[in-house]
């Protein structure tokens, strides 16, 4: 079995996250995967019980998209000793919610604590399968899981994208970008830095060029997702 690595991970939002997974001398490949929702709720014994017995109810799992719910004992925070908790697994994030507002709603807050209603996906998919990003990974039939690799891909590429802009980020004008090579652990600079005005076709081809020629597998930026990268989009599809 060729050694693999956990890339990165995305949240596509409907309780479906992506892992992006390069094994040994291979491109990057995406992995998509449902992740439970997991609504946390301690309270009395007594009231748990009446919490569980509403929530088996064939309607109210209908409309809340419950899929189990089981009661457990665990700590609610470090150093204390294990509490009730009933753990009510949803099929999407947006059910956690819902059915969170209805408990707060109906006054039940008083009695019941809530936990887990706002935890990134992301972070808490990494916790629970003691997994950090460049971990070495085996996918199963359902989602990566951890696999001891030695080290870290040797050949993997990592490139840092800064744009310059006319304005504010958020509705400013790009004007250019400057790319550099990164090591993949410390993100120190790995290479020159280069920039590229971008005022016009030909200077927005040469840095598609030099992106191509390198190939990262990975590229860092500073709010990219929400500015940058639909930027270049918009000045390449000109």
């Amino acid at each position: 079995m060729r050694p693999s690595w956990l890339l990165d991970v995305h949240d596509e939002g409907l309780g479906v996250l992506t892992a992006w997974i390069r094994r040994l001398g291979g491109p990057a490949r995406p992995w998509r995967f449902v992740v439970a929702c997991p609504l946390h709720v301690t309270a009395s014994p007594e009231r748990l019980r009446a919490l569980h017995v509403w929530l088996d109810q064939p309607e109210v799992r209908l409309h809340y998209g419950v899929v189990d719910c089981v009661s457990i004992e665990a700590p609610v925070a470090l150093g204390e000793s294990p509490k009730p908790v009933l753990e009510v697994t949803l099929k999407r994030p947006r059910d956690r919610l819902k059915l969170a507002r209805t408990i707060d709603d109906r006054g039940l807050h008083r009695h019941h604590t809530l936990l887990s209603v706002d935890v990134d996906p992301v972070q808490a998919w990494l916790t629970s399968h003691d997994l950090e990003l460049f971990d070495g990974v085996h996918v199963d039939d359902s989602a990566p899981v951890p696999w001891p690799c030695d080290g870290i891909v040797d050949d993997l590429r990592v490139m840092r994208l800064d744009g310059e802009w006319d304005g504010p980020v958020h509705d400013g004008i790009l004007r250019g970008v400057r790319s550099t090579p990164v090591e993949p652990i410390g993100m120190s600079s790995a290479g020159a830095e280069h920039t590229y005005p971008l005022e016009s076709t030909a200077s927005v081809e040469r840095f598609l060029e030099s992106f191509e020629r390198f190939d990262p597998d990975i590229v860092l930026t500073e709010g990219g997702d929400a500015h940058l990268l639909p930027a270049l989009r918009q000045r390449a599809e000109a």
